[in-house]
């Protein structure tokens, strides 16, 4: 049976997201666990947002609607957790989908195991093929420490299929608030550095090992289109170097792989994001570049060539040697700032 204790504040961030956002508000709506609170924060839509989310409120009073300037998706979180009242803190996007039961089994298991953080897995939905069950994820609990940290982010954060959203997570709020981590003022990726963070106050983490949640793919979604218009190395190495800062400030023996692994998957990211937004070669090669040079950025790649970390990250994954090696040609490209050749198979 849906439980009834406790009450999940669900912090959905808007923006000009009329049409899709009714589905999202009506799969929230729909959930089996009915004792929670929408928070909508509307960044200064122009179209129907505020309408439609307003309609929503004058229906059934666990919807609210709260207004806040234009700013990036980590600016309204940090908004709605200001207002959230609840013992547990979810998120969703305002395209995307829950299944109907994911509260309710996102707070029994964090309820059952006493986690700080509960993870399902997710759908990814394309407009004509779904990949179901994404990231693969296994049921299991995590007790992360010093030196079980960087082992973690290897497995789930980094994955070649990757599980470090925000939205795929139920968080207790007073972790969140003893940690003291904020979203950070950045385009994208806010989530990923998000829950990095949090991950060095070494939390209790919980597996749900279904997929409940379902990532909608756009082809005119902002991480698609801002290739055509914005720097993606620039943007990438202003949240590496947020991640940097904070993680050297930690002082952990987590700090170095992580890192390492860190840069080396956002290269690949840029290259990923930059050859769908159909860049050529030399702005591709320019967005790279300037991610290398960044502050700090090939001291850590060259202690990921040096300690092994790649060959850690394959074994662990099980990545064909042919795919590792690739992995050290494209970092060994990135060291000597050579030319990177597109479609080699950077990705698989």
């Amino acid at each position: 049976m849906p439980i009834s204790d406790p009450k999940i504040s669900i912090i959905v961030p808007a923006w000009n997201a009329e049409p899709y956002l009714r589905r999202c508000l009506d799969s929230i709506a729909a959930q089996t666990f009915s004792d929670f609170e929408a928070i909508v924060v509307d960044g200064g839509s122009t179209d129907c947002t505020a309408a439609i989310v307003q309609a929503y409120a004058r229906e059934d009073a666990r919807f609210h609607y709260c207004k806040h300037v234009f700013a990036p998706p980590g600016e309204q979180r940090n908004f709605g957790m200001d207002r959230a009242r609840s013992p547990y803190i979810a998120f969703a996007d305002s395209d995307d989908v829950l299944e109907p039961e994911m509260l309710e089994m996102m707070a029994n298991a964090a309820l059952s195991e006493d986690a700080d953080i509960v993870v399902c897995d997710f759908n990814m939905v394309y407009p004509d093929r779904v990949i179901p069950s994404f990231s693969r994820l296994e049921a299991g609990n995590f007790a992360l420490s010093d030196d079980r940290l960087a082992e973690y982010y290897y497995r789930f954060s980094a994955a070649p299929k990757p599980n470090n959203y925000v939205w795929s997570r139920l968080y207790r709020r007073e972790f969140i608030r003893q940690s003291g981590v904020r979203f950070t003022n950045t385009m994208y990726s806010e989530d990923h550095l998000f829950n990095l963070m949090l991950h060095c106050a070494m939390p209790r983490i919980t597996h749900v090992g279904q997929a409940l949640y379902n990532y909608i793919q756009r082809d005119n979604s902002v991480v698609r289109q801002s290739g055509k218009r914005h720097n993606h190395g620039q943007i990438y190495y202003s949240v590496f170097d947020k991640a940097r800062q904070y993680l050297e400030g930690t002082g952990g023996s987590f700090v170095t792989p992580i890192l390492g692994i860190y840069a080396f998957t956002r290269i690949r990211s840029i290259l990923f994001y930059g050859q769908l937004a159909g860049l050529p070669d030399d702005k591709l090669q320019n967005s790279v570049m300037s991610f290398l040079m960044g502050d700090k950025v090939e001291h850590y790649l060259t202690m990921c060539e040096r300690h092994g970390y790649l060959e850690e990250y394959g074994c662990l994954h099980a990545i064909p040697d042919e795919q590792t090696r690739l992995f050290r040609q494209l970092l060994a490209l990135c060291l000597q700032k050579e030319q990177i050749a597109v479609g080699k198979g950077w990705f698989a």
